[in-house]
């Protein structure tokens, strides 16, 4: 796995920041749905298009398997953040934004822990050299498909609140 450092004047950066502010107010004992509700509104504050629980789609045999990957939060279709509220980070924690990152084909990413009692965590990572190529039984787009018109104008909707609003227009 490749951690990183952050770099000053990067979105990751700018990111954290925002995670920093967001960990400042609400503290550290909150559930992490809690925090990542209060990320979005800072993300979409700052700028930035945020999707909130978006699926990791894998494929076997051809097919689609329904089986509740998602990612916290995606930050303008080029970095996944992934949310922790625990006391300490492990190496399944980054094992998992790693998954993520392979899986989305996406390169940049940040582990954030808002549940540490000391200090706001936040690991920068990118997506193995060894993973750019992986099969994984993903997408080979990636995790993304075309945004349509109701999800540009609410990029900060849930998956889940995407697909109640559907159910409720049929």
């Amino acid at each position: 796995m490749t951690q990183l450092k952050l770099v000053e004047g990067t979105d990751e950066y700018r990111i954290a920041g925002l995670a920093m502010k967001v960990r400042s107010e609400l503290g550290f004992s909150m559930l992490e749905s809690a925090y990542e509700r209060a990320l979005i509104l800072e993300l979409n504050k700052a700028g930035y298009t945020a999707e909130r629980q978006v699926p990791i789609l894998i494929f076997y045999d051809g097919r689609e398997l329904n089986h509740g990957y998602c990612a916290d939060i995606v930050v303008d279709r080029k970095i996944i953040l992934e949310l922790k509220a625990v006391t300490r980070l492990y190496a399944i924690h980054r094992r998992q934004l790693q998954f993520y990152l392979s899986a989305g084909k996406i390169d940049s990413g940040l582990l954030i822990n808002f549940g540490n009692y000391q200090k706001l965590e936040c690991e920068r990572m990118q997506r193995a050299d060894a993973c750019k190529n992986s099969r994984l039984g993903v997408n080979p787009n990636g995790i993304f498909r075309p945004l349509t018109e109701d999800e540009k104008k609410n990029p900060h909707e849930s998956f889940a609140e995407r697909i109640a609003r559907i159910v409720e227009m049929d």
